[in-house]
């Protein structure tokens, strides 16, 4: 809960000092798009082009392209639900809306899980490429006490503030970028040893036919698929610490798809074309980018889980909620969101090993996927009952079709991750390890939602502006309003609803009060008062588009 603290005499005893759940508006198109980039990590190519390349041969490149082409499809659905609903929380609050508060729930429990063990995984597998730089090979326990020093260093940068973590972002976004495109560019110019041609042979020239379909194609598929898709609605998982988020949202989210596309399949057809040792004398160069670029993922990865953990504790759905959703004063961060996450991560590696890593990748990718299937059955639900309204950001009259083909996209690729395969997961019982993973997320997920809403759920947080338990406040740090997102300075007076977890400057709270009253009022006429009741501060700007559509949406 927010907390209350007496304020001093006078006036402000009337006017109580509150600390408040609320998040500040710290990324820009910039930084928010940085955070997607870095996280799909094009420079991951690298790691697994020997093992693509061997199953399919130059054809594999096909796969790739298919990939980015449904993860393109995808991102722009999401694109568009980021835009109607710019919420912290992304997929979890999506579903919320769409389908209701215990789907939400499941769906959130899932992402969360979906990314602590992500974060897992990759700090073992970025450990074992920091032994193999120095030609050593750590046993599980020296292997997970190296991750557990990464995931450390992870936590501490998101417990700094924004501007580090905005810092780590960019510069592994710049790492894969410029890594990729320098390595690639070398390959083509200087070791090319086959024609454009090979990249669209007809699978019946190679070793194996038109099997490569059905094989080495499924194999190359969920190999990307585990890897590539992870991370590209992360920009909405913070879209209420971006700016004019229903537009800046959506644009990060589908460029920066876009950009890793292009740069992958630029330096997966290097690498198919190239010859078989081209790269030999520069293993160790990548492998020390691919830690970096890694690493720095890490840091973006736990920033995550952590707001989906703070985004469900302020939902008050996950038990010991109050202590979970405090933030800090300055940054106003998750600090202990962000502890818990890391916490929970660094436990993992030591139970895993080399080969049980790809079972923690087949159940974190796996989860994803289904993260994201979700709110889009619920979107297509909507639209089939006439209930859709676009955001600023739309699809126009292809966005129904979008739908649904992301929709068939997204469960045959969950099909594929979880499918048991021995030659990707390993023998017997490990082969089913995603499967199992995937059930027991699931079946935790339901036995605290029976938890969440048992009374009917009367405890928990509910949605929008409601205006029934606004209290005036003395912010006791500075924050943001909901609507016209201006800054506020520690002292000021606003409008707080504890309900809605919504916090409005007082001129927006009065311009709430005329429109009620004027439910017909143009843009032009509602611009003209938001002018007038924020005249006070020299520096507010126009209202935009998004700004109008807040306040229009305020009950």
């Amino acid at each position: 809960m927010s907390e209350v603290r007496p304020g001093g005499s006078g006036s402000a005893a009337e006017v109580p000092q509150m600390h408040l759940r609320s998040v500040k508006h710290s990324f820009s198109l910039r930084s928010a798009s940085a955070l997607s980039f870095a996280t799909m990590r094009p420079i991951f190519i690298f790691t697994v082009a020997g093992g693509v390349l061997l199953t399919a041969g130059s054809g594999a490149w096909l796969a790739v392209l298919l990939c980015y082409a449904l993860l393109l499809l995808i991102a722009s659905v999401l694109a568009e639900l980021a835009s109607h609903w710019p919420l912290e929380g992304s997929v979890y609050e999506w579903t919320r809306q769409l389908i209701g508060p215990r789907s939400g729930l499941i769906v959130g429990w899932a992402y969360l899980c979906s990314y602590v063990v992500f974060m897992a995984a990759i700090a073992y597998y970025a450990a074992l490429k920091i032994f193999g730089l120095f030609d050593s090979s750590p046993n599980r326990v020296v292997a997970g006490i190296l991750a557990l020093v990464l995931i450390l260093l992870a936590t501490l940068i998101n417990l700094a503030g924004r501007v580090y973590l905005k810092a780590v972002a960019v510069a592994a976004a710049a790492i894969s970028l410029v890594g990729c495109l320098i390595f690639a560019t070398v390959l083509l110019i200087g070791y090319r040893a086959e024609s454009l041609g090979a990249l669209f042979a007809s699978p019946a020239d190679g070793v194996h036919g038109w099997a490569w379909l059905s094989g080495p194609f499924l194999f190359v598929l969920v190999t990307l698929s585990v890897i590539s898709m992870r991370g590209v609605e992360l920009v909405a998982e913070v879209a209420e610490e971006v700016r004019d988020p229903e537009r800046s949202v959506p644009k990060a989210l589908v460029w920066s798809v876009v950009v890793a596309g292009a740069v992958v399949l630029y330096t997966s057809a290097a690498l198919a074309l190239a010859a078989p040792d081209a790269l030999a004398g520069a293993q160790k160069f990548i492998s020390l980018l691919v830690v970096l670029a890694y690493s720095g993922a890490l840091v973006i990865f736990q920033m995550a889980a952590s707001r989906t953990l703070w985004i469900t504790t302020r939902d008050r759905v996950l038990p010991a909620h109050a202590y979970f959703g405090q933030l800090s004063k300055g940054d106003r961060l998750p600090v202990r969101a962000i502890i818990v996450v890391g916490i929970v991560a660094a436990i993992l590696p030591f139970i895993t090993s080399t080969s049980a890593s790809q079972v923690l990748f087949g159940t974190a990718g796996a989860a994803l996927l289904l993260a994201y299937l979700v709110p889009i059955l619920g979107a297509a639900r909507s639209r089939m009952r006439g209930t859709w309204a676009p955001g600023p950001w739309s699809l126009g009259g292809w966005g129904g079709i979008a739908v649904v083909l992301s929709i068939i996209a997204l469960v045959g690729l969950v099909l594929n991750i979880i499918w048991p395969r021995a030659d990707y997961y390993g023998d017997g019982i490990t082969a089913w390890g995603p499967i199992i993973g995937l059930v027991v997320i699931i079946v935790l997920g339901l036995i605290i939602s029976g938890w969440a809403f048992r009374d009917g759920g009367i405890h928990t947080r509910h949605f929008g502006h409601t205006d029934r338990d606004l209290q005036r406040i003395r912010l006791a740090h500075g924050s943001t309003c909901s609507l016209c997102l201006r800054t506020l300075s520690e002292g000021s007076e606003a409008q707080w609803d504890d309900s809605a977890q919504a916090l409005t400057c007082i001129p927006c709270d009065e311009m709430t009060d005329w429109i009620r009253a004027r439910p017909g009022a143009t843009d032009a006429e509602l611009s003209a008062v938001f002018i007038e009741a924020h005249e006070s501060y020299s520096s507010i700007a126009p209202p935009t588009e998004s700004t109008l559509r807040r306040i229009r949406a305020v009950r």
